[in-house]
């Protein structure tokens, strides 16, 4: 497991990756009021075979809510960004 804090589009994100190097990558963000640690259950079941790369979107647990107005645009560019970062690549975004 490696933390991490990225600037991505201009905000801090906190982030939270696991799995093999490698592997096929998964993208899970938290829900509305919520934080990375919602997906724990799910994650020991998919690391054995996959990297999976968690984060807290923008105002949320620890990660920053950032001066722009947050959209779903948005939300999906830090998805995509975040993936790109951590080198998941020849997904469908």
């Amino acid at each position: 497991m490696t933390d991490a804090r990225i600037e991505i589009n201009g905000t801090h994100l906190n982030t939270r990756i696991d799995g093999p190097d490698g592997a096929p990558g998964v993208v899970l963000g938290n829900s509305l009021a919520t934080n990375l640690n919602m997906w724990e259950a799910l994650v020991a079941a998919l690391t054995p075979d996959y990297r999976v790369l968690r984060f807290d979107k923008r105002g949320h647990g620890a990660s920053d809510a950032g001066d722009a107005p947050i959209s779903i645009e948005s939300l999906a560019d830090d998805a995509v960004a975040l993936a790109r970062e951590f080198g998941f690549t020849g997904g469908h975004y």
